[in-house]
């Protein structure tokens, strides 16, 4: 554990300097883009209490309509976290320019994997924090449900991020077995293009619309059905939404 702490020490360093010197590269572009996600925030959460609001006015449905959409919104964060990890781990474990030093010093490489492992998780999942914060606190806004509602929060996405990291360093290792590490960059590109996609055809086959149009289907039990779409008891994020 010992060397553990030590080959994580230069990020920690690397970060307390940022924020400790002015006259730093890193704290000038941090101030710069600080506003920027901070007005993006905001304006995620109006948007999302908004969209809350006017589904828990619909009668009778109204709460199914926005459980509906949790599970929507954390099954997109669960993508986006596994192929954000998988680009993380790429470069943290595989094209990183101290890898040489790294491997030359005396130390395992149990813990050397898990001192990158950690890097590409802290690397992979500061996305949530910027995408997911305002949509959750927005939930807290417009049903109050106390407490308990935010603690379940940090146990329960620090499992989902944990889960992506491990599947998203997983395949990143399959990739590179079967090709070569520059070469993997260039089909992580083309893979981004087709997540992309992937993403999009599955918004669409979701056909969210259809949520605030009961008139669509031809009964109760079939609109009904619809609402539990995304869902599946093998996804962590349907033990999450539950």
């Amino acid at each position: 554990m010992k060397d553990l702490f030590l080959l994580l020490t230069p990020r920690i360093l690397g970060v307390k300097n940022v924020i400790a010197r002015s006259d730093s590269p890193g704290r000038r572009r941090l101030l710069l883009i600080a506003p920027l996600a901070a007005g993006f925030c905001g304006l995620m959460f109006v948007f999302s209490c908004r969209v809350l609001g006017y589904f828990r006015s619909a009668e009778e449905i109204g709460d199914l309509l926005s459980r509906h959409l949790l599970f929507m919104v954390l099954l997109t964060f669960f993508g986006l976290l596994v192929f954000s990890h998988i680009i993380a781990s790429l470069s943290n474990l595989y094209l990183s320019r101290d890898l040489e030093l790294c491997h030359s010093l005396p130390v395992s490489i149990e813990e050397l994997f898990l001192s990158r492992a950690a890097y590409t998780v802290m690397d992979g999942s500061w996305m949530l924090v910027l995408f997911g914060l305002p949509v959750y606190m927005a939930y807290g806004y417009v049903y109050r449900p106390g407490w308990a509602f935010y603690a379940a929060l940090v146990h329960l996405n620090l499992a989902m991020i944990l889960i992506a990291g491990g599947a998203g360093i997983l395949l990143t290792m399959v990739l590179v077995y079967i090709f070569p590490a520059r070469r993997t960059r260039d089909i992580i590109f083309l893979l981004s293009v087709v997540m992309v996609v992937a993403l999009y055809l599955l918004f669409r086959m979701l056909r969210p619309e259809r949520l605030v149009n009961p008139d669509a289907f031809l009964s109760v039990a079939q609109y009904l059905g619809a609402l539990g779409a995304p869902q599946s008891p093998y996804l962590p994020t349907s033990w999450i939404g539950n």
